[in-house]
C-alpha cells in the first residue's frame, strides 16, 4: 500500500506549487502530480560513488510531469508526517 493517499497527494502538489516552475521539458501545459514516497540513500565519504552502505535514507517526494515523465525531487522532511 502506498505511503500517501490521493488526497495527501493532491495536498501536497498545491504546498509545493509555488515553488514549482512548471516542467522544463514541457513548458506549456505541463500536467505536475505527486508520486510515490521514495527514498534516496546518504552516501558515505570513503565508498566509491553510487554505492549506498548503511540504512540511512533521506524521504523524497517525487513531481511528475504527466506530458514527458520529468521528475522533480523534493525532501519531504517537514512536508510529510513521516512517523504515522
Amino acid at each position: 500500500m502506498p505511503y500517501l493517499d490521493p488526497d495527501q497527494k493532491e495536498k501536497l502538489l498545491e504546498r509545493l506549487r509555488p515553488k514549482l516552475r512548471g516542467c522544463p521539458c514541457s513548458p506549456y501545459g505541463a500536467r505536475l502530480e505527486v508520486g510515490d514516497l521514495a527514498a534516496a540513500p546518504v552516501l558515505e565519504r570513503g565508498v566509491p560513488s553510487g554505492v549506498a552502505t548503511g540504512n540511512q535514507f533521506v524521504p523524497m517526494i517525487p513531481v511528475i510531469c504527466k506530458n514527458c515523465g520529468q521528475i522533480q525531487w523534493y525532501s519531504a522532511i517537514g512536508l510529510v508526517d513521516l512517523n504515522g
